[in-house]
């Protein structure tokens, strides 16, 4: 018995473990290649690609204006930081919360989308399911890869 204990409390810590290590590499990664791209685009503050709000902003000036439907609307960037800090600040409020957490996390996948169509654009689609079903690593190890690549300015 205290050796099935002890073998499912290794067990979780392994697990702990790979998770958080995965989750550090993915954003580095992250931070590196947005920081790249922002700096290939001329994009003023690159090196906000390293705080946790600020590659929001990174990531809302490389798409451009989000476009639904007919509407457009200018610097996605607000959007996004406004959307991220609405949905934390309503987060206890039973059905508010949750309906900004459904936005925001279709925001995001919009937004991985909307850069990978930009810079491996025949590769966007699975890029982005890739990114739904690994968030903590795959997304940084994409960005990383794409951060010298020139963007396909017909895509946005």
């Amino acid at each position: 018995m205290d050796f099935f204990l002890a073998s499912i409390g290794t067990a979780a810590f392994l697990l702990i473990a790979v998770l958080l290590l995965s989750g550090i590499v993915g954003y580095i990664l992250s931070a590196l290649g947005l920081m790249r791209m922002a700096q290939n685009r001329g994009i003023d503050n690159a090196w906000l690609a390293w705080i946790p709000v600020g590659n929001l902003w990174i990531m809302g000036q490389l798409i451009g204006p989000l476009r639904f439907g007919d509407k457009s609307y200018d610097h996605a960037e607000h959007i996004l930081v406004v959307g991220l800090l609405l949905s934390v600040v309503l987060s206890r409020v039973p059905v508010i919360g949750a309906l900004l957490r459904i936005i925001m996390s279709l925001l995001t996948i919009y937004t991985f989308f909307m850069i990978f169509k930009q810079y491996a654009e025949d590769r966007a689609v699975l890029y982005t399911v890739i990114s739904i079903l690994l968030p903590t690593l795959v997304p940084g190890i994409l960005f990383f890869s794409m951060r010298f690549n020139e963007p396909n300015m017909l895509t946005y």
